[in-house]
């Protein structure tokens, strides 16, 4: 379609997602790995700890990291 993406997938979930990927035909799928939970959270924890945390995976920023993922190819 044209149209980047990126799935944001909790870290919990990694070594699945990875392996559903990869047996997809997909190894280079750019999946955004953030920290859990996300349920109840308000909007600034979310910001603070989500939007604006680090990724538990690559250690960098989410959202600098999400940009890259639809910007770079």
């Amino acid at each position: 379609m044209g149209i980047p993406a990126v799935p944001i997938v909790l870290s919990e979930f990694y070594k699945q997602e990875t392996e559903t990927a990869l047996l997809k035909g997909m190894p280079g799928l750019r999946i955004q790995w953030i920290r859990g939970p996300v349920w109840a959270k308000t909007r600034e924890q979310l910001r603070r700890d989500v939007i604006n945390g680090i990724s538990p995976i690559s250690k960098k920023n989410v959202m600098q990291e999400i940009v890259e993922h639809l910007t770079n190819p």
